[in-house]
């Protein structure tokens, strides 16, 4: 959770490293979307919160982009503002001019290599192939 006079000071958001996983015709492709966090710069602004504390926030860049950031307990609906990704959490805070967004991901993709190689493994597992790569 973040307080407005927090928020007020933020420039930009640090972004998590982001995979993609995609199953088909019994392979699974696992791509690395960005290969580190980010730090990018935006407007962030609270998002449906009420009280002293925000945990739910968008933030637009410099070329327009908006990214809706939940950390609430809920997920929330961000359709009313058009993100092109919502990134969810668990802890939010600011530091200096950046709102850290740790632990982390995106929705709709896997953020985890833990969470990959319990995918890659769960398939293996299932087409009946020993592996011994992990």
């Amino acid at each position: 959770m973040v307080t407005e006079a927090e928020i007020a000071q933020v420039t930009r958001i640090s972004l998590p490293v982001r995979y993609a996983f995609k199953s088909g015709d019994g392979v699974l492709d696992v791509s690395c979307l960005e290969s580190q966090s980010s730090v990018i710069e935006a407007t962030v602004s609270a998002f449906r919160s009420r009280g002293p504390n925000f945990r739910r926030l968008t933030a637009t860049t410099t070329d327009g982009l908006v990214f809706g950031l939940d950390f609430g307990p809920n997920i929330t609906d961000f359709s009313s503002v058009n993100p092109v990704v919502v990134l969810r959490g668990r802890n939010l805070s600011v530091d200096g001019d950046v709102l850290q967004c740790d632990n982390s991901q995106f929705l709709g993709t896997s953020s985890s290599l833990e969470e990959a190689r319990r995918t890659i493994t769960n398939a293996l597992t299932d087409c009946g192939v020993e592996y011994g790569f992990f």
